[in-house]
């Protein structure tokens, strides 16, 4: 049994909330929020923080930490070459981010915040023809960049395109 100490946001100060006993198994995801100013050490399994700074790891290739929250949950390989889960309730599986990471030079991965959506387009088929190599890992791809770096883009339509038309050498 392990402990975990969740870190709240209170006004101006912060609040530790601990001694929440949780049962963990390998593959209990855990979350990363907020750490106080003043905090000294981090719950097991998560990196320290400097004073006053956003906690979370950085992802190779981004070049900052994601929007969203981070989570570990172990990886199940698809015969397609892709892996679940892509997230889990704290946010991005960074298992998954860095699996992704490992097959070579993303686009997606390293496109960062406020990407539109034709230019996540030309990251998709970036990916496609010369990473990836399929569809299927290009959508997972896209679907945990979109949740890393917090884009509004039509995930759905972007995936439909590729799928339908391809990436024509003109776009």
């Amino acid at each position: 049994m392990r402990i975990r100490a969740f870190f709240v946001l209170a006004g101006a100060g912060a609040l530790l909330v601990a001694g929440l006993a949780t049962a963990c198994s390998p593959n209990a995801s855990s979350t990363h929020t907020a750490a106080p100013a003043t905090a000294t050490a981090s719950p097991a399994g998560q990196p320290a923080s400097s004073a006053g700074s956003n906690h979370l790891a950085v992802l190779a290739p981004a070049t900052m930490p994601p929007v969203s929250g981070e989570c570990a949950r172990a990886l199940t390989h698809d015969a397609d070459g892709n892996v679940q889960p892509i997230s889990c309730a704290g946010g991005v599986n960074v298992n998954a981010w860095k699996y992704y990471a490992s097959s070579g030079d993303s686009s997606l991965l390293g496109l960062g915040r406020g990407a539109t959506q034709a230019a996540v387009y030309r990251a998709m088929c970036h990916d496609y023809t010369t990473v990836y190599k399929t569809k299927a890992i290009v959508g997972n791809v896209e679907e945990i960049a979109q949740a890393y770096y917090g884009w509004t883009v039509n995930a759905g339509a972007l995936q439909q395109e590729l799928v339908n038309q391809g990436c024509a050498a003109t776009r």
